[in-house]
């Protein structure tokens, strides 16, 4: 019943007490030296950011230039390794078809360096007189000779 009862607040209505006036009134607010020091600092924070961004997308544009450039001579020195490669293969084949089907060690004295004389290099004069010799005189030959003895 409390609740119901009026009080002498309660009658007067609510733009004579002036409460909406006090809210919707503007205060003036005073700018202090940490407000005008605040704002330069978000001004220059701006500036910096985009000195920083224009800074970066020229990096980022270079970058790209130099990996395009890096591309491009990458290409170019596998375009010339594998013309080399096919020259060199060309010639490979043609020496092997015009060597015939004549003695097989004529190939494998023709692959290994008989006039090396590298003292860093193992002693191979052994090896390389007996592959020079089985050329000359074949294995096959040799054995019939001594199967017919």
């Amino acid at each position: 019943m409390a609740a119901e009862q009026e009080t002498e607040f309660d009658a007067v209505p609510e733009e004579e007490t002036g409460a909406e006036a006090v809210t919707s009134m503007e205060i003036p607010e005073e700018r202090t030296a940490l407000d005008d020091f605040m704002e330069k600092w978000e001004q220059e924070l701006a500036e910096k950011r985009a000195v920083e961004e224009s800074k970066r997308q020229e990096a980022v544009a270079a970058a790209a230039k130099a990996l395009d450039e890096h591309k491009k001579q990458a290409d170019i020195a596998r375009q010339k390794r594998y013309e080399t490669n096919r020259n060199s293969e060309q010639v490979k084949l043609e020496q092997l078809e015009s060597e015939g089907t004549g003695n097989p060690w004529d190939r494998v004295v023709g692959l290994i360096d008989v006039t090396s004389q590298d003292s860093s290099v193992a002693n191979t004069s052994r090896m390389k007189s007996v592959i020079i010799q089985v050329k000359n005189k074949p294995l096959e030959g040799t054995r019939a000779l001594e199967a017919a003895a």
